[in-house]
């Protein structure tokens, strides 16, 4: 009885170009939306989402054929997906590093002005406001903000990746008719 094993390929190859794709892709739509000047809050920034899920599937879809022989299972699938997201969230993080510390030192204060505004909205008193203020204030840094980058975008990865191993999943039958 043959066993369903996949070939000892790694998926590093697969994920670190798709990831860097994925990073890339993520980086420039950032860079047209903060050239064009679009509101922070703006519905226009879940096209990012797009980008994460056409990185995922052509990478997933690369290493099953490329890679795997044309199968891959769901959790190989899954994993890969996830690494791809993992390397876009690294590079993602790097270039809002840079962004919050160099390039726009003052668009975190503009989050914070957002937010409070958000609140006050919402019908907050303004000492409630100003105490949530001082409380996210310390984590509202060039650092803090870019660290938290990479596990939203594995969570994020990993969530698309439930969805797209499904349906890139491939199982070598059990009997080939060769």
């Amino acid at each position: 009885m043959e066993q369903d094993i996949q070939p000892n390929v790694s998926p590093m190859k697969t994920a670190i170009t798709y990831g860097l794709y994925m990073g890339l892709g993520v980086i420039i739509f950032s860079l047209i939306m903060y050239m064009l000047g679009m509101p922070l809050d703006s519905k226009v920034h879940y096209i990012q989402y797009a980008i994460y899920i056409a990185a995922i599937w052509f990478g997933i879809q690369h290493h099953r054929e490329n890679d795997l022989a044309g199968f891959i299972s769901y959790s190989r699938a899954l994993g890969c997906g996830t690494l791809i997201s993992a390397v876009g969230g690294i590079l993602s993080a790097i270039y809002t590093f840079i962004q919050l510390k160099f390039i726009d030192p003052e668009m975190i204060s503009k989050i914070m002005a957002m937010q409070e505004k958000k609140m006050l909205d919402k019908g907050m008193a303004p000492d409630q406001v100003e105490q949530a203020i001082k409380m996210s204030a310390s984590f509202m840094t060039p650092a803090m903000m870019a660290t938290t980058i990479v596990p939203v975008a594995i969570f994020s990865g990993f969530i698309i990746s439930l969805l797209l191993a499904s349906v890139l999943k491939k199982e070598k039958p059990m009997f080939d008719s060769h």
